[in-house]
């Protein structure tokens, strides 16, 4: 409820922008596909990668006319699929793994309408707690 709350205010305050500023605030969502790609992997687990969304806020300070620097806050929730053979136990989890991301781009402008936009993100896993994940698998060392 209080991201809810906090992203209504977001876009409150996002509406407030103006055109000819040299800060853009923006607001993003979309649908996320995600890979669970682990190589080498020994153990009894398998993955399988389902559906996800995000949605964020992005601000944009421009240096000059052609290169801006840009940051923001990213909150995604991918679907997971696990599955076991753990001794006297076989199953299917369903998991959702929430993270927030903090991006850091370099937007370069040409022309009219086209750009180029490049950067790192930093990552997080929140709400993740390696006994409640073994827990609701049920298994204990």
């Amino acid at each position: 409820m209080k991201f809810k709350i906090l992203f209504l205010a977001l876009i409150l305050i996002s509406v407030k922008t103006f055109s000819q500023s040299k800060n853009t605030i923006s607001v993003e969502y979309g649908v996320t596909a995600n890979t669970v790609d682990i190589h080498g992997a020994k153990g009894d687990f398998g993955y399988n990668d389902g559906s996800g969304y995000e949605a964020g806020l992005n601000y944009f300070y421009n240096l000059s006319h052609s290169f801006a620097l840009g940051t923001g806050l990213v909150y995604s929730e991918n679907k997971i699929q696990l599955t076991t053979i753990y001794p006297g136990y076989n199953g299917v989890y369903n998991q959702t793994v929430p993270m927030i991301t903090v991006p850091l781009y370099a937007k370069y402008s040409f022309f009219k309408f086209l750009y180029a936009q490049g950067g790192i993100t930093a990552d997080r896993q929140i709400n993740y707690s390696r006994d409640s994940y073994r827990r609701s698998v049920g298994y204990w060392d």
